[in-house]
């Protein structure tokens, strides 16, 4: 997906968007079986790190495997083990996977103006706060782990 942001001179973001988060958490839900947080090694021992936990203990409660890649689990309800339902927030935050950092600057996401609305009726962060320019929303769908 990457090459096709690249070939894009002119994306229709191209004069930027707006986000900000307002930490409702919606972006931690999805129906059961649908939350895919893909990981990287580093990222499972920051996490498993800041919960003082050790890797394997950490691998066996919050990881799974779907399509032979790890992934952040979910609860039976399909939200993150890591939401607070209380408050909305993440409580791995400072240390939450790069997927979850570049959110909603994801390729499936600025595929086009219509999936950008489409998202929009779920996340009330969109078209809102500061101005993210089209070099950032592109250097943020680079950070973001690679995709299946």
């Amino acid at each position: 997906m990457e090459e096709i942001i690249d070939d894009q001179p002119s994306p229709w973001y191209r004069r930027g968007l707006r986000f900000s988060c307002v930490g409702c958490g919606k972006c931690c839900t999805a129906e059961p079986g649908d939350g895919v947080v893909w990981t990287a090694d580093e990222e499972i021992d920051q996490m498993a790190g800041y919960l003082r936990l050790n890797r394997e203990t950490f691998m066996l409660v919050f990881m799974q495997v779907v399509a032979g890649r790890l992934s952040l689990g979910e609860l039976p309800n399909g939200d993150c083990h890591f939401l607070d339902p209380a408050s909305g927030r993440c409580r791995i935050y400072p240390v939450r996977p790069k997927q979850c950092r570049n959110y909603p600057f994801w390729p499936e996401i600025m595929h086009s103006p219509a999936a950008w609305e489409e998202e929009r009726l779920r996340c009330p962060g969109l078209d809102r706060g500061r101005l993210w320019s089209c070099r950032e929303i592109r250097e943020a769908m680079r950070r973001g782990p690679p995709r299946p």
